[in-house]
């Protein structure tokens, strides 16, 4: 028998979570909420949430995509396909490839999409150029040869849809105002299917992000911005050099969030849009093992966002304990709780997918109920486990409040 202490502990452990979930779905913006209207009248009231924009403005921006490639040869004209297919004035936009020092055919396959696009250049890449590491000093290299207003920054394995590059750019411009210009602007990423790959868990994955950046699209739609979306991300020249660049953040294994803390220090707005013209489509990871790897990477940056998200994840957590504590006292309040728990994340999923047009998919939504409690458990583990981070080949360790390379 169960102390009735314990069994009380445990109710609240598996409602707080169930809460935190209402919360979300109340707090969702409506569809004419405040991701739809214009900090900058000039821009307009509206813009469609896809297809072209070709009249939204006379003259578009100069934009680079900054991109990042080390050993991508299985993906890597997937994603040059998709920016070269992009609805955007061609002499506007250019595309520039930081080759990190890879080791198969990604610069010949670079060279050859260079030799027939002059949008296109291939950027050797100085290994620990002024003590950075990892993508973070790739971007920095790009961002200096860089001569667009905007950086649009994706990766390799990552397909954008043909106005991406347009309705990321607009969105940018409308949400501005002289006194709070955009500095940068996430757009969301989807999990899809690819040919090449083995896929045996991309809908699981799929719904995994989709949650995540349904947490991103509340809290940046209510002034709580929590990061940034490495792949899939504008930021704008004049808020990356008011940040100092990448040569004067502190490095940190997931970049993304130290140029958005950065950007954020210089009080430069932050948007998350949820639709399907800033929407892109990356691949799975094909294993326990290398999603592993990709969570603890993770974790070093979900441990600093603000304490409200915190909090959540914390939750969600320490659901899957208290859980079995409940079933042990009670089934009924257990299963009641769990199917009311489960409703609520699927909803928020099934939303954030919807909205942004990609597919749901309906293996994944059923078997994320088992998914979702072993990766957390597994990704807990390997992250309170020492040993470094492994990142596209490389290891990085903590040391003190920074990291160094292991060779």
């Amino acid at each position: 028998m169960i102390p009735q202490f314990v069994f009380w502990v445990a109710l609240a452990g598996v409602i707080v979570p169930v809460l935190y979930l209402l919360c979300m779905h109340l707090l969702w913006p409506g569809r004419h909420a405040n991701t739809y209207k214009s900090a900058n009248p000039q821009a307009g009231a509206h813009l469609p949430w896809n297809g072209p924009l070709d009249q939204a403005w006379q003259q578009w921006p100069r934009v680079s995509v900054l991109l990042a490639a080390r050993n991508e040869e299985q993906t890597l004209e997937r994603c040059l396909d998709a920016l070269l297919a992009c609805h955007y004035a061609k002499d506007q936009l250019e595309i520039l490839v930081g080759n990190d020092g890879s080791t198969d055919q990604t610069g010949a396959i670079v060279q050859a999409y260079a030799s027939k696009h002059p949008n296109i250049k291939i950027v050797p890449i100085e290994p620990l150029k002024n003590g950075l590491l990892g993508k973070a000093n790739v971007l920095a290299q790009l961002a200096r040869q860089a001569s667009g207003t905007y950086f649009l920054i994706t990766d390799a394995d990552v397909a954008v849809n043909p106005y991406w590059a347009q309705h990321m750019v607009a969105n940018a411009m409308r949400f501005s105002t002289p006194a709070k210009p955009v500095g940068m602007l996430n757009g969301f990423t989807g999990v899809g299917a690819h040919h090449r790959q083995n896929l045996k868990l991309w809908g699981l994955q799929q719904q995994d992000w989709a949650l995540a950046q349904a947490i991103l699209f509340i809290g940046a739609s209510h002034n709580m911005p929590i990061t940034g979306m490495g792949n899939n991300m504008l930021v704008s020249r004049q808020a990356y050099e008011a940040a100092g660049g990448y040569e004067k953040i502190p490095f940190h294994v997931t970049e993304d969030y130290a140029l958005y803390q950065a950007i954020k220090q210089q009080n430069y707005a932050i948007k998350t849009l949820i639709r399907p013209g800033t929407a892109v489509t990356t691949l799975p990871e094909k294993g326990a093992s290398t999603l592993l790897k990709q969570r603890k990477r993770w974790m070093h940056g979900a441990v600093k966002v603000p304490w409200p998200f915190q909090a959540f994840l914390i939750s969600m957590a320490a659901y899957h304990v208290f859980w079995w504590v409940l079933l042990a006292s009670n089934v009924i309040f257990a299963l009641v709780l769990a199917a009311l728990k489960y409703a609520l994340q699927v909803g928020l999923q099934v939303r954030a997918l919807r909205q942004a047009g990609h597919t749901v998919s309906q293996k994944g939504v059923w078997l994320f109920s088992i998914y979702s409690p072993l990766l957390t458990v597994a990704t807990v583990i390997s992250y309170l486990r020492p040993g470094p981070v492994q990142w596209k080949g490389r290891s990085y360790e903590r040391q003190g409040s920074s990291y160094v390379q292991k060779h």
